[in-house]
């Protein structure tokens, strides 16, 4: 039987090709993390195709490289400072991590020679042929700015520190059962009659069918009218926070539209966390800042050549109840064009308003939307919140593709995390009486792969790897200082993110998307709330032991 995940494909841009790959990869998976009968969770995954002739897209493979479900999010009040446990649980963040752990695994794959296939290939170069491409001369001066050593470091940083680039002819698509969390969650669900996206700045969430209920069960209902829609509609409202802003910073504790039966369109939200604010931004309004940085993140951003840019993003409508529809199909068409709408407003039209300058907005890579075929019930909260039948899943999973044979960084392929503490599950969380150092000891054991820890001592190895491979690419490279001295445990997480966000622009792309009057200007950043947050280091034994002999070469001091 062939790879579940491996599909042939006429056209890739077509929702039903995508769905089908993502749907058939999710049903290979264990039982072991999926919700039960009387559960439903969010499903994300991340698609790569590639042409078979970069010039015609008429037959393309589709592989599903990285899956996410889930639903939770941890107050950041209990968020564990060491980095071991994964606060954000909902199903695009972690589809998005997975995918970077994917990445990394290829990209060590591509640099030894043990990948069959991969979407990336090598890109690195000697020294005398930078000097060829650059025009440098004997004496040593240039002729391309591009390399002038006295150039703007952001500008030179990607021709002169890139280990991996994609190969021509690849793409990335996402898939999301449900619409994200937040903006794109703001939707009318029309009923009987059509009724298009309300222009304005608010949409009502209250056009559900008539209530029959007494007027104290009225009242309760409303206050969840923003997770179960007014009168139960169970879609077209977020059950996200808005953020606003106090006198001496950021309010995200306060949940400003409790009760109400309208929300503000275009707006920056916080995942609920539990009852209590989770500082973590809403799928949307991470999918939107995707959209302009990559989805590689800030430490493999400083050995890529170019961004991931997403080329399409599928996102699964609501299932319009057998009462409801009508025979023209005017009511589906109709919900599906308000779904896109919310969808495109999210991660697009939101961000083009005089707050946000044109440079900025320039910066986007708009991928092509779609809205699909409602999806299982119990792969979104519509129709269980909705009819009352079916709980959150407490579960998350987190699954990579591997081809045939490849064995990886021998760590399994699918893990499952409990979405309430970010731990592996089955396994017990720190007891916070317990001293700090056995706290750290316990967590670093029931860590899962995708945490911020075990992501950075994989990136500080995977790092060290290609520098003794390529030492004359390392030593060009900006990172190579920080990753030396993080490889020793001088330099903490915060450092390097910090480092590798200078080197490739992003913190000045992220100052210019919350510049004042942008939707995103109130961005909740943790690590600058919390000064303890990413403040560790790699631990004494890594997972990989090269990391711990990688010292500086060829003249490269810390």
């Amino acid at each position: 039987m062939a790879d579940a995940s491996l599909r042939a494909c006429d056209d890739i841009a077509r929702e039903r090709d995508i769905a089908r790959c993502v749907l058939s990869t999710y049903a290979s998976l264990h039982a072991n993390g999926k919700p039960r009968r009387s559960q439903y969770t969010s499903l994300c995954a991340f698609v790569v195709s590639e042409r078979a002739n970069a010039r015609d897209a008429s037959r393309a493979f589709t592989r599903v490289v990285a899956l996410g479900t889930g639903t939770k999010s941890i107050p950041f009040r209990a968020r564990d400072s060491h980095g071991y446990a994964v606060a954000d649980n909902h199903a695009e963040v972690i589809a998005r991590r997975s995918l970077k752990r994917w990445m990394m695994e290829q990209w060590r794959a591509v640099a030894e020679g043990e990948c069959a296939w991969s979407a990336f290939e090598l890109d690195v170069e000697s020294d005398r042929d930078r000097d060829v491409r650059c025009g440098r001369g004997n004496d040593g001066t240039t002729f391309d700015r591009e390399c002038d050593e006295t150039t703007n470091e952001r500008t030179r940083t990607r021709s002169r520190g890139a280990f991996v680039r994609l190969k021509p002819g690849v793409e990335f698509h996402a898939y999301c059962s449900q619409s994200p969390c937040g903006d794109a969650s703001v939707f009318d669900r029309p009923r009987m009659k059509g009724v298009r996206e309300t222009e304005g700045e608010c949409v009502d969430i209250g056009i559900g069918k008539p209530s029959t209920t007494s007027e104290g069960e009225g009242r309760a209902r409303m206050k969840r009218a923003k997770t179960n829609g007014a009168s139960g509609g169970g879609a077209g409202a977020t059950g996200a926070k808005l953020v606003a802003k106090r006198g001496d910073g950021v309010d995200s504790s306060r949940d400003r539209e409790h009760g109400v039966k309208s929300q503000k369109l275009g707006a920056a939200r916080i995942k609920p966390g539990r009852g209590d604010a989770s500082d973590c931004m809403s799928c949307s309004d991470k999918l939107c800042r995707w959209c302009c940085v990559g989805l590689e993140g800030a430490l493999l951003s400083t050995m890529l050549r170019e961004p991931i840019r997403l080329s399409s993003v599928t996102v699964a409508m609501p299932n319009i109840d057998d009462d409801e529809r009508d025979d023209d199909g005017e009511l589906q068409e109709t919900l599906k064009q308000n779904v896109l709408n919310a969808l495109k407003r999210a991660l697009e039209t939101r961000m083009d308003v005089p707050g946000v300058s044109a440079s900025t907005r320039g910066m986007f890579r708009s991928p092509t939307l779609v809205v699909g075929a409602p999806s299982d019930p119990s792969l979104t909260s519509y129709d269980g919140v909705r009819n009352g039948d079916r709980v959150a899943c407490p579960t998350t999973i987190s699954h990579i593709h591997r081809e045939k044979g490849f064995k990886g960084d021998g760590r399994p392929q699918t893990e499952v995390t409990l979405g309430a503490t970010g731990y592996k599950l089955g396994s017990a969380a720190p007891k916070a009486s317990a001293p700090p150092a056995e706290r750290e000891r316990t967590a670093a054991k029931i860590a899962a792969q995708i945490s911020k820890r075990i992501a950075f001592e994989r990136f500080i190895d995977l790092f060290a790897a290609f520098a003794d491979r390529f030492p004359e690419t390392a030593r060009n490279h900006p990172m190579t200082p920080v990753v030396a001295a993080a490889a020793n445990a001088e330099a903490s997480y915060a450092d390097v993110k910090r480092r590798a966000k200078m080197i490739s622009g992003i913190d000045v792309m992220d100052d210019a998307m919350r510049a004042p009057g942008s939707p995103l200007e109130f961005w909740v950043d943790s690590a600058r709330k919390n000064e303890l947050y990413g403040a560790f280091v790699v631990r004494e034994r890594s997972t990989d032991a090269r990391s711990r002999d990688y010292q500086p070469r060829n003249g490269i001091q810390n």
